[in-house]
């Protein structure tokens, strides 16, 4: 199966579903990076070290990991 993004109305969906931003602490990366780099992780069945360094998804979520 080839990874693809999230559409838009797939993230219209998904987002209430995920939690609101905390009012304190540490700004949270952006949620739909976040989503679509573990779709794309568990589709393709890489580690997260073997996914590709120069994608937003990874730059994103090396922050995170």
């Amino acid at each position: 199966m080839r990874f693809g993004e999230l559409t838009d109305n797939q993230w219209n969906l998904l987002l209430p579903s995920i939690p609101p931003h905390a009012p304190t602490g540490k700004p949270r990366a952006n949620d739909r990076n976040k989503v679509n780099g573990n779709l794309y992780v568990l589709m393709s069945g890489c580690r997260w070290m073997v996914c590709p360094q120069n994608t937003v998804l990874t730059k994103q979520l090396g922050k995170d990991i």
